[in-house]
């Protein structure tokens, strides 16, 4: 089959049918007790062809998460966020609202470290694509395009590492003074290189 073949097509769009639907799926019970039957059951088919387009439970997964990460990033750089702390407040809101979101991510990365070869879709892109949007916002914010690399980074690891600790506390007062304080810091920092 080419690309151009009808049944290359039809299977093209079956498997973005059934991608978008696993998104939204996974969005709404999140990763906890996650199996193929249930999934393939919510989506009207089998696990069969689940395996069939996907090729496995993991890279099904990892599917769903780049998905979701491309969808937020779009969204996120619509809005051109003009400070690193606007970014990382409105990237920490986003998630707060959709926990499940991350739950999937650092299910991926906890199995990526057991298993690192067969998770390298993962994690090529798992850092790349965050890492791009929070130095673009530290470029418009007028850091110099080395130090907005770096701060960048920060700025992603800062927010990861809150989320985390989110998931595994559950206590969002506390972390939602921290991610403030993060914010403030970063505000700082762009003060003193302006």
């Amino acid at each position: 089959m080419t690309e151009h073949d009808p049944r290359t097509q039809v299977a093209t769009a079956r498997s973005a049918a059934l991608l978008d639907g696993a998104v939204e799926h996974l969005t709404r019970v999140g990763i906890e007790d996650f199996t193929l039957a249930r999934l393939a059951a919510a989506l009207g088919t089998s696990s069969r062809m689940l395996i069939y387009h996907f090729g496995s439970r993991d890279e099904l997964l990892a599917r769903v998460q780049r998905e979701l990460r491309h969808r937020v990033t779009i969204d996120l750089r619509a809005r051109r966020l003009d400070t690193l702390s606007a970014a990382v407040r409105a990237t920490w809101d986003y998630y707060v609202a959709r926990l499940p979101h991350m739950q999937l991510f650092h299910h991926l990365a906890a199995r990526a470290f057991e298993n690192p070869t067969d998770f390298t879709a993962f994690t090529d892109t798992a850092v790349s694509e965050w890492e791009a949007f929070f130095t673009e916002v530290a470029e418009r914010e007028g850091y110099a395009e080395g130090e907005a690399h770096a701060a960048g980074r920060l700025a992603l690891a800062g927010f990861r590492g809150l989320i985390q600790d989110l998931l595994l506390t559950g206590d969002r007062n506390q972390l939602e003074r921290s991610i403030d304080l993060f914010a403030e810091m970063l505000d700082a920092r762009a003060a003193a290189t302006g």
